[in-house]
């Protein structure tokens, strides 16, 4: 069967009436050192208009922190090996630092997009307040209004030249903007709450348990849930299954240890919770693209 997405025409930036500041090497060094401005700041911003076959695929994740609101159409975001998960109108996709992903816009309603990179000291506070989990964290907030105030607040601040307080006040406005996103996202039901919750409090024990030989009994069990309700559940939160998101996080710790350690990929594999190295090494070049060996090497 052919692979329809590889004949689709893909444009990751280059759009007509885009508007797009990176901010340059020296800049980013201020930033980086000044008091407040270091604690958060913007490295690339963007607004798309028109934005027809636009898809970003980023296999390593990005340097910085995303943030990705949507003021009309919609567009799709998922994890690498995952189905789809829509963002629609009005919708607020955030993205952490390193996660690999992939998005794009609607084929028949291309969004409107106005976007962030950022980083910062305090950066990934923020994203444990918004209460953004692997792989990424989508809101809705109706009447975003402020987003797109605050992003053309940042342009043109960042288009003047970027003194000094020109950056203090990207910093406080980025902050501001993130605060307000926390307390206006549209509220769920206590019960939708308690569950996505459960969803989350899952992915943090399997992460902490990688070197066990999990099931998917036990790991419906440790949410209190019915493996049929938690297989579901967690498809529908996260956009697969959890027995592959454990795969994947299994595959993420992996390479890190390959790129950070000398630990033969045996002791990898176990690490990791394969007794058996060969199946490992099978798993990782699916998921990855390349044997573990390559990939250190690499």
């Amino acid at each position: 069967m052919i692979n329809l997405s590889i004949l689709m025409k893909k444009i990751p930036e280059g759009f007509k009436g885009q508007r797009l500041v990176r901010m340059p090497t020296s800049t980013l060094s201020r930033c980086k050192k000044l008091p407040i401005i270091r604690d958060l700041y913007v490295t690339d911003i963007g607004h798309y208009s028109e934005s027809r076959h636009h898809w970003v695929t980023r296999p390593q994740g990005a340097p910085s922190h995303i943030l990705i609101y949507c003021s009309s159409g919609s567009g799709w975001i998922r994890e690498p090996g995952c189905r789809r998960v829509r963002v629609p109108r009005e919708g607020v996709v955030l993205i952490p630092a390193g996660r690999a992903h992939e998005y794009g816009a609607s084929k028949k309603t291309p969004w409107q997009i106005h976007w962030v990179h950022f980083q910062g000291l305090r950066a990934e506070e923020y994203l444990r307040v918004l209460e953004v989990t692997s792989p990424f964290k989508l809101h809705s907030v109706p009447g975003a209004d402020f987003i797109v105030q605050a992003f053309e607040d940042t342009y043109r601040a960042l288009r003047a030249g970027a003194s000094d307080a020109d950056l203090l006040a990207v910093s406080t406005g980025l902050a501001r903007t993130l605060a307000l996103i926390h307390r206006e996202r549209r509220a769920i039901g206590a019960k939708s709450r308690q569950t996505e919750e459960r969803i989350a409090r899952s992915i943090e024990w399997m992460t902490a348990h990688l070197s066990e030989p999990l099931t998917l009994p036990q790991l419906a069990k440790e949410a209190r849930l019915s493996v049929p309700h938690y297989s579901a559940l967690f498809k529908q939160q996260i956009g697969c299954s959890p027995m592959r998101q454990l795969s994947l996080i299994r595959m993420r710790r992996a390479s890190e240890l390959l790129e950070e350690t000398d630990l033969p990929i045996n002791e990898i594999a176990f690490q990791v919770g394969y007794e058996n190295p060969f199946h490992f090494s099978r798993v990782f070049k699916s998921i990855v693209g390349l044997p573990p060996s390559h990939y250190r090497n690499s």
